[in-house]
């Protein structure tokens, strides 16, 4: 929604930004943190959103402690507790879905693959667990399918770093499922 370029602000590559009260109070570095985060075209938009959000937050000029740990002011812009901020980003979410609902809808689906993925890493506490595992895993590649046929349907080119990421989760797939169907198998076994 907005154009970035290095080594200028979000103010002087969208000059009507401030015409917007939500985003006039809040700093050029969190217009620049919002577009890392939330923006569909931002170089960072695949990433996991805890990993985004540290990255952004660096990128877009938050002071680093020595430790290596973003200063308070930043962790609080990254957790959510400063208002100004979530105003902005709340505006500018809805902006963005506003001004294209097929690329939401897209994004939709592409949050569903993002949570099914996250929730296949975690280890599975028992049996009962790891079956609900095994079904999701055939319900991920097709929402994969299904965003890539929508995003065709609705001729919106899915970027490289987007089709990459696709093709890696359905070669990882195939693996995994031999893997939640062998673990499976044993576990019935036992039981």
């Amino acid at each position: 929604m907005w154009i970035a370029e290095a080594g200028k602000s979000i103010r002087d590559t969208n000059p009507g930004v401030d015409s917007l009260w939500e985003f006039s109070p809040v700093t050029d570095n969190n217009l620049m943190y919002i577009y890392f985060v939330y923006d569909w075209t931002s170089p960072m938009y695949k990433i996991s959103l805890k990993e985004k959000k540290t990255m952004a937050a660096k990128e877009a000029g938050h002071p680093v402690e020595p430790s290596g740990q973003l200063n308070r002011y930043a962790r609080k812009v990254m957790n959510m507790e400063i208002e100004n901020v979530n105003r902005a980003i709340a505006k500018f979410v809805q902006l963005q879905r506003d001004s294209d609902q097929d690329r939401a809808l897209l994004d939709s689906l592409q949050n569903q693959i993002n949570e099914i993925t996250h929730t296949m890493g975690e280890p599975s506490k028992d049996v009962k667990e790891l079956k609900d595992k095994v079904a999701i895993t055939k319900i991920l590649k097709d929402l994969i399918g299904q965003r890539k046929d929508l995003a065709k349907l609705l001729d919106l080119r899915l970027t490289e770093a987007e089709e990459e990421a696709e093709k890696e989760i359905e070669k990882e797939m195939s693996a995994l499922d031999r893997y939640n169907v062998t673990t499976q198998e044993k576990l019935t076994d036992v039981q």
